[in-house]
């Protein structure tokens, strides 16, 4: 029997190569693979997909190589400005402390995908309400393959 799987990717492309012994029950695509809180709504969508389609294993899945846009501090500033949210409305964010940090470094993400999927496993089995059987796998994967975290 198959390990019913719950993939959190930042590209669907590739990803039953990759797992081709894991029943894919369902995919949750995040900029970057990343969970940027453990009471966001990512980690919900983890927790609501473990208990409703019977989950055994979570996998992390970071594709260097996806057509996510190289996002920047910079690429940011001159897009917001476009949008017309000032600067004075980036410090009032970063002044109510609501995104735990920087607004940039919350949207940016780590920035190293190594780090990033660690941190994310690390959150993932430090939840009170992940159930402690469930195992977490983490992958960077680039043009020569998979390279496995955990």
């Amino acid at each position: 029997m198959k390990t019913r799987g719950l993939v959190v990717t930042n590209t669907q492309e590739g990803i039953h190569d990759v797992l081709h012994d894991v029943e894919i029950v369902r995919v949750i695509d995040s900029f970057g693979a990343d969970i940027s809180h453990p009471y966001g709504c990512s980690m919900r969508n983890i927790i609501l997909s473990i208990y409703q389609e019977n989950i055994d294993a979570i996998y992390l899945l970071f594709h260097k190589e996806s057509k996510d846009t190289p996002f920047t501090k910079e690429y940011f500033q001159s897009e917001f400005s476009k949008a017309g949210i000032s600067p004075d409305t980036i410090k009032t964010i970063q002044y109510m402390n609501v995104v735990g940090g920087g607004v940039y470094d919350w949207l940016l993400g780590s920035g190293d995908p190594v780090a990033g999927i660690k941190k994310n496993m690390e959150k993932i089995t430090g939840h009170p309400l992940i159930p402690k059987h469930i195992t977490v796998h983490g992958w960077v994967i680039d043009g020569n393959g998979k390279v496995e975290i955990g």
